[in-house]
C-alpha cells in the first residue's frame, strides 16, 4: 500500500481523537511542502499563507471521506482542493479590482490555446491574467480555463471535478475560450 494512503486509512480507522490528530499532522507535514509550492506558483498575493492554511484545513476535514486507493490519487485530490482555494481567492479579489491587459499579448496567448505546443512562460502569465479578467465577467470560466490551459488537465478530469461529462467539459472550455476572445474584441 502507498505510504500516504496507509496514513489516510490509519486516520479513517482510528477512533481516538488524539491519535487522529497525530496521524493527520504527520500526513499534512508530508504533503504540505508540495501544496505550498503549488499555491505559491499560482497565487502571488498577500493571502498565500491563508490559502495554504485553508487548504490544509479542508484536506484534514475531508480525510474521512477520501475514497482513493493510491498516493497519486490522493495528491490529485489535495491539489484539487488547493486549486479551488486559489480560485476562490482570485474570485474574491477580482470583484474588488479591475485588471488592465495589453490586448496584443493576451490575443497571442488566446490564439496559442489552439496550438499543440506548450505555452511559453510569458504566454502562460499573460493567459493567466486574461483568465482573471474573464473571472470578473464569468467566474466559472476562470476555473475551466485554469484547469485546461494552466494545469493541463484533460477533459475527463475537468468533467469529474465539475460533475459533468468529458464532452460537457470540452464544451465549457470552448465556450469560455470564445468568451475570452470576445472580451478582447475579436
Amino acid at each position: 500500500m502507498d505510504p500516504l494512503i496507509r496514513l489516510v486509512r490509519a486516520y479513517q480507522r482510528c477512533q481516538q481523537a488524539a491519535r487522529k490528530l497525530r496521524i493527520s499532522g504527520k500526513l499534512l507535514r508530508k504533503i504540505g511542502p508540495n501544496l505550498d509550492r503549488y499555491i505559491r506558483s499560482r497565487y502571488r498575493g498577500s493571502a498565500r499563507e491563508d490559502i495554504y492554511q485553508e487548504t490544509l484545513w479542508a484536506i484534514a476535514e475531508g480525510l474521512d471521506d477520501f475514497k482513493g486507493k493510491t498516493d497519486k490519487g490522493f495528491m490529485k485530490w489535495c491539489f484539487g482542493i488547493a486549486r479551488h482555494k486559489v480560485v476562490d481567492e482570485l474570485r474574491k479579489g477580482g470583484r474588488d479590482k479591475t485588471v488592465s491587459l495589453n490586448d496584443g499579448e493576451v490575443w497571442r496567448a488566446i490564439e496559442s490555446l489552439n496550438s499543440e505546443e506548450p505555452l511559453s512562460a510569458q504566454d502562460r502569465l499573460t493567459l493567466k491574467e486574461c483568465m482573471q479578467a474573464v473571472a470578473v465577467v464569468k467566474p466559472p470560466c476562470f476555473d475551466f480555463l485554469l484547469s485546461r490551459y494552466i494545469d493541463g488537465l484533460d477533459y475527463e478530469t475537468i468533467g469529474n471535478e465539475h460533475g459533468i461529462s468529458a464532452r460537457g467539459a470540452w464544451l465549457a472550455v470552448d465556450r469560455c475560450a470564445r468568451l475570452a476572445r470576445k472580451l478582447l474584441g475579436e
